[in-house]
């Protein structure tokens, strides 16, 4: 009986040692952890509070262009191009049309950027001479909100200086489908949301 009792205290012992060293005791707890909690207890899902949006110091920053920012809100870009559309010129239509003016402006003004645009320009057949100078584009669109569709009435390129390079007014121009993943998607989901 004595012998028995011995093996049993020292395989006891033995897998106290062995699970001290794994931090797991006897019983199957942790023995790291003074909490009692089983293993197989479900976790609590802990809830996330949404953070306020931070707030911009805009202090010090330029008036012209706080008023350029506030006005035109960013709307995506091409290769040469970005694009914006002026957040007080949005007008509701009926039939769920909205009329808005947007503007695209030279992404790089640097030599190379303006010859790359130039070369765009050739490339899509389109008038170059006096574009040396260009620093954006204003049209007026129209996009109809239900049927996923977009037209341009009228069409400013200006220079640098704020001279007309060339102007386009169109008499009932025809509806074209926006494409997807495009500058124009982009443009009709910001202005043809509610607000």
């Amino acid at each position: 009986m004595r012998v028995l009792k011995r093996d049993y205290v020292r395989t006891l012992l033995a897998c106290s040692c062995v699970g001290l060293l794994l931090g797991v005791s006897v019983d199957g707890q942790n023995s790291n952890s003074s909490s009692t909690k089983s293993r197989h207890r479900p976790t609590r899902r802990q809830t996330v509070q949404k953070k306020k949006p931070v707030e911009l110091d805009l202090s010090g920053i330029d008036p012209v262009v706080l008023k350029e920012i506030r006005e035109w809100q960013p709307a995506g870009s091409t290769r040469d191009l970005y694009y914006s559309y002026g957040l007080r010129t949005i007008r509701r239509l009926p039939g769920n049309v909205v009329r808005v003016w947007i503007k695209a402006s030279l992404k790089d003004d640097s030599t190379q950027g303006k010859s790359d645009f130039l070369k765009n320009r050739r490339t899509q057949g389109l008038r170059t001479y006096g574009y040396e100078s260009f620093a954006r584009t204003l049209e007026l669109h129209e996009y109809d909100c239900t049927k996923g569709e977009v037209r341009v009435l009228s069409q400013i390129d200006y220079d640098e200086i704020g001279n007309v390079l060339d102007s386009t007014t169109y008499r009932k121009p025809s509806w074209d489908y926006i494409v997807p993943d495009s500058v124009g998607a982009s443009l009709s989901k910001a202005v043809c949301k509610r607000e």
